[in-house]
């Protein structure tokens, strides 16, 4: 079962799947597209805007990702 538990539009979307938490990135380019990714440690509400610094920090270091990344992406 999936739920939406935060969203900052054009930027990343915050996902619960079967217990996990998921984040989704937009990565911007030619074109646009969605990455997911499993978070490592569980995010708090309260600390649900400070994921704006890993959204961007897998943009930039997508590679250092990589392994944590779901196919096909978690979309709504």
């Amino acid at each position: 079962m999936k739920k939406e538990l935060y969203s900052r539009n054009w930027d990343y979307t915050l996902y619960e799947v079967n217990g996990k938490q998921i984040i989704t990135v937009t990565i911007f380019g030619r074109v646009d597209y969605q990455r997911s990714f499993y978070l490592e440690n569980e995010v708090k509400e309260s600390e649900y805007e400070n994921l704006k610094e890993l959204s961007e920090d897998i943009r930039n270091n997508y590679d250092k990702f990589k392994s944590l990344e779901i196919t096909p992406p978690i979309l709504e």
